[in-house]
């Protein structure tokens, strides 16, 4: 996989997933998000799948931030 990684620049879909489901990154990127947001009026975040956009929408919003999936 390192090789394939390396070579196509393209990640399996299994550490794509993993990587949304790992629920301690998953909160470092909501603090990360919320300390940014502090800051500056908006801001944009690249998620690794939709469902994993959707999700973080979802858990920002819920802690009161205004929060949007926005796919295509």
């Amino acid at each position: 996989d390192l090789d394939r990684i390396h070579e196509e620049l393209e990640l399996p879909q299994y550490i794509v997933d993993r990587l949304a489901d790992d629920e301690q990154r998953n909160l470092s990127i909501i603090l990360e998000v919320e300390e940014l947001a502090k800051r500056h009026q908006r801001i944009l975040v690249f998620a690794s799948s939709v469902r994993h956009s959707k999700l973080l929408a979802t858990v920002l919003r819920t802690r009161n931030w205004e929060a949007n999936s926005i796919t295509g």
